[in-house]
């Protein structure tokens, strides 16, 4: 009698998993969600003065000129390692969104 082990990961055989898999997936669906994943990975670019005002509190950014801030209120910005406020529409455009709260 031959003695077989099956390859499992979680408690399942990888073989069920890989049939299941197949069964369910559709190729659309499939591209779909990783056209999904990596739209999110791309980070926000905001090119006018208008999608600039429009930036919540908190969100910090990176100006073209290298000026990395973060909206203070809603007139002014913070640059890291400087503990004085600027006038938010100063940034220089295109800003990239680093992050949002």
């Amino acid at each position: 009698m031959e003695n077989k082990v099956a390859a499992t990961n979680h408690g399942a055989p990888v073989e069920s998993r890989l049939r299941l898999h197949a069964d369910h997936s559709d190729d659309g669906v499939l591209m779909r969600e990783a056209a999904d994943t990596i739209e999110g990975l791309r980070p926000e670019v905001i090119e006018t003065q208008f999608g600039l005002e429009a930036v919540a509190i908190g969100v910090v950014v990176r100006s073209s000129s290298g000026t990395i801030a973060t909206r203070f209120d809603s007139t002014r910005g913070v640059i890291f390692g400087d503990d004085r406020s600027f006038p938010w529409k100063r940034l220089s455009l295109p800003v990239t969104v680093l992050w949002q709260p």
